[in-house]
């Protein structure tokens, strides 16, 4: 089979750090990865060069990395962008996701978490090349107006909770897409980095329970390694 190649970007001012990223980034060989000083830099060859993932310092030189994966959503909204900084504060990674950050990392980073999350990020670049599946149509199933009930495909109701009621709401808004468990921790108003997620897991085993209680067919998956997926 195959690989195809993921163009990895590395934004960061400093030299030696930068010159550490990518080279923890050189293997697999399918990665290929170019390193940029700036925003600017980065922005100036995108024409020239395509990009899978970038991987951006915060505190940049003109530009900073907030601007730049906003800049990023417009013009290469399929990019996985991978913030790596030393700005730690609940309010930085809440402006991070809300800039379109998939992921926030706090630096010093290990190496095998970094490669780790850009292997997630590649893994949804692959889902979203995939040929699309025929065309089907659309689900019976979904959410009432007003979110604090589901209703499956007979019509049968399941009441929800307030933190169901969000968290179903978050993956029927993505249907088909594999969502993290760090973006719903941050979409259930909780810090990503200090979340128990064995908390999530409670809400979904509760829900999934509650469902086969009262005979409602909930179409919720978990997605190894990432987190849950709504299928579409």
């Amino acid at each position: 089979m195959t690989i195809r190649p993921c163009h990895i970007a590395v934004v960061e001012d400093h030299e030696a750090l930068r010159e550490m990223t990518m080279a923890t980034l050189a293997d697999p060989p399918a990665w290929l990865v170019r390193g940029y000083g700036s925003a600017e830099a980065l922005l100036g060859e995108l024409e020239r060069h395509p990009l899978d993932i970038v991987i951006l310092d915060v505190n940049l030189p003109g530009a900073s990395g907030f601007s730049l994966a906003r800049t990023l959503r417009q013009v290469a909204p399929d990019v996985g962008i991978l913030m790596l900084t030393v700005r730690g504060k609940v309010e930085d990674k809440l402006l991070g996701y809300d800039s379109g950050a998939d992921l926030y990392l706090p630096k010093p980073v290990d190496g095998n978490e970094l490669r780790a999350a850009v292997r997630a990020l590649a893994r949804r670049l692959q889902r979203q090349d995939a040929p699309p599946a025929p065309e089907a149509a659309a689900p019976a199933w979904g959410l009432s107006a007003d979110g604090w009930t589901f209703m499956d495909g007979q019509g049968k109701p399941l009441p929800l909770t307030a933190q169901e009621r969000t968290f179903l709401q978050y993956l029927t808004a993505r249907l088909g897409e594999a969502v993290s468990r760090e973006s719903i921790a941050v979409a259930l108003g909780e810090d990503p980095y200090e979340y128990d997620y064995h908390r999530l897991e409670v809400l979904v085993s509760r829900l999934r329970r509650k469902a086969l209680e009262q005979g409602v067919d909930l179409p919720l998956r978990a997605v190894r390694g990432v987190g849950y997926v709504m299928p579409g």
